[in-house]
């Protein structure tokens, strides 16, 4: 999933999200590899089919995208391959004006902290606070590429924390999951969940699921 995710937008956020996502998944998978010992024997002979699968997955994600100015917005040429992603996130300009919109929806949630300004209304309200700091003279932002403050400034602290809890007892049902079977199916889900929640706080994957 996030793989696909990745071959699809190129954002800096998928490439973190599938690296943390892995990373997570190999860590969990070392500490318990005595408990699953004769799972890894028999899993030896599907090892070629998955590496192969991996094989395309990054090579076709360092394959440069061909994508035309003005063909979407996910697609941005600073963040087409590997190497452009990682030196992007310290170049200038390298943030695309988030730290803008976290700033301007922090002043949003502080001004109404426990009712939000309503479900859908952000892209209503962000002008007022963002008083002609935009991205874009001629543009208004749809979102605060953040689902975290995104939530909260619309729904209020109450959604805030039912959000969050909605995303923890995804988490817990995904950890226990994995511990009681060791079937490939909900290790993947459980990376791709992780990867999707690392990808949150700098995209809107909610819009996107």
């Amino acid at each position: 999933l996030e793989g696909a995710f990745l071959l699809a937008t190129r954002s800096r956020g998928a490439w973190v999200g599938l690296f943390v996502g892995l990373l997570i998944i190999g860590f969990v998978f070392v500490v318990y590899r005595q408990r699953y010992g004769w799972v890894l024997r028999w899993a030896r002979f599907r090892g070629y089919g998955i590496g192969l699968a991996l094989f395309i997955i990054v090579g076709v994600a360092f394959v440069p995208a061909q994508v035309e100015k003005g063909a979407g917005e996910a697609m941005w040429h600073g963040k087409v391959n590997l190497s452009d992603a990682v030196t992007s996130v310290v170049s200038s300009g390298g943030d695309k004006s988030r730290l803008i919109l976290w700033q301007h929806t922090i002043e949003m949630i502080l001004a109404h902290p426990f009712g939000g300004v309503g479900a859908g209304n952000w892209r209503v309200m962000y002008p007022v606070f963002a008083g002609g700091d935009l991205m874009h003279p001629q543009t208004v932002p749809y979102r605060p590429h953040n689902d975290f403050l995104w939530v909260w400034s619309e729904t209020g602290f109450v959604g805030f924390v039912g959000f969050i809890g909605f995303v923890g007892f995804a988490l817990y049902l995904g950890w226990h999951s994995i511990q009681r079977s060791f079937g490939g199916i909900e290790w993947a889900l459980f990376c791709s969940l992780i990867a999707v929640v690392v990808n949150t706080p700098f995209g809107f994957s909610r819009v996107f699921p």
